[in-house]
């Protein structure tokens, strides 16, 4: 039996807290009896991944020593997997608590050099990680909840970090050391693509109202995106059949909505728990809280999948093979899996 929205919004925001403190994700958020997904546009084809164990961040690899790979955050695992373009998956490191949000220095020669840098919230956090995969510490920041820098340098050249639900935005200079920003309850952030939706700072808010603020080179926090229960991570799409909308995750909603730069949206695909998308290699990579992670590509000649319910249908077929076992030719067809008691 599936929470309703006030639970998994209170799981949610209790979620680095709890999890952090040793709490099971199948008590926080059970899932169905398989992650529902779906894509309600036509023309998209998805690929589920390797399941893991409960991702909170995904971020598409700058290339060069880093590899053509999608890392992916496995907070409740304690690791950074790693996604090649064959969709093979491998552990980066496994030497983290609780990881979330992270991005990539600015390379080799810039004041932060070419590390990976990890939020740790239980830790209060931000730690850096080499090519190697091994970590170091860099910066204490209580309840550290995503990393990012600005690839245009119109904000500067530090390090901005969201720190979960309840603090400000700030930004962290070479040294560690962190100023206070802008006053946003925000997870998750990410700089624009330039073009129609400007190179500011956009994050996902739930202070003024669930949903995407844009942040601007001052600090002054205005309302971009409304009509979301808990928005998560999001990410500008880029390669062929997606447009250049933003792409936004809805916890509570299970749900990733296109976003236009107006600020309008409308349902792209459903995903139980999703917690955050990247583009990469012109696909979107999406994650969700249960573990599932996915690859949505363009394919014109695939029809929208418009019913969520297929994977619980695939599931109770899978079931009842399992408990009656595969009929044989001309034999009489079970009935039905037994139900589950509620």
């Amino acid at each position: 039996m599936r929470r309703d929205a006030s639970e998994i919004r209170a799981a949610s925001r209790a979620l680095l807290r709890a999890c952090a403190g040793g709490l099971a994700l199948g008590w926080l958020l059970p899932a169905v009896a398989a992650a529902q997904h779906g894509v309600v546009e036509p023309g998209f084809a998805v690929t589920t991944l390797p399941s893991g164990g409960g991702a909170l961040a995904i971020e598409c690899s700058p290339g060069g020593i880093w590899g053509d790979f999608v890392y992916v955050s496995e907070s409740f695992d304690g690791a950074i997997d790693r996604i090649d373009p064959n969709d093979q998956v491998s552990t980066f490191t496994s030497s983290l608590d609780f990881p979330t949000g992270m991005t990539f220095g600015p390379g080799p020669g810039a004041n932060f050099g070419n590390f990976l840098y990890v939020a740790q919230f239980d830790l209060n956090v931000i730690t850096r990680v080499d090519t190697l995969g091994v970590p170091s510490a860099f910066a204490t920041v209580t309840d550290a909840s995503d990393a990012k820098f600005d690839p245009s340098g119109a904000y500067g050249t530090d390090l901005f970090t969201t720190t979960a639900f309840s603090g400000p935005i700030l930004t962290v200079d070479p040294m560690g050391a962190s100023t206070s920003f802008a006053t946003s309850e925000s997870t998750y952030l990410r700089f624009g693509p330039g073009g129609a939706f400007g190179s500011g700072l956009y994050a996902s808010s739930h202070g003024m109202a669930p949903g995407i603020v844009t942040v601007d080179s001052g600090g002054t926090v205005s309302l971009f995106a409304t009509g979301f229960s808990e928005p998560q991570g999001f990410d500008w799409a880029f390669g062929k059949g997606f447009g250049g909308d933003l792409f936004a995750t809805d916890i509570i909603d299970g749900a990733i909505y296109r976003v236009a730069s107006d600020g309008s949206k409308s349902l792209f695909a459903t995903l139980d728990s999703a917690t955050d998308v990247a583009f990469c290699n012109d696909a979107l990579y999406a994650v969700d809280f249960n573990g599932g992670r996915y690859k949505v590509a363009f394919a014109p000649s695939v029809p929208s999948l418009q019913a969520p319910g297929l994977a619980a249908l695939l599931l109770l077929i899978a079931l009842s093979v399992r408990r009656f076992g595969a009929p044989s030719p001309g034999a009489a067809r079970p009935r039905g899996a037994p139900q589950r008691r509620r």
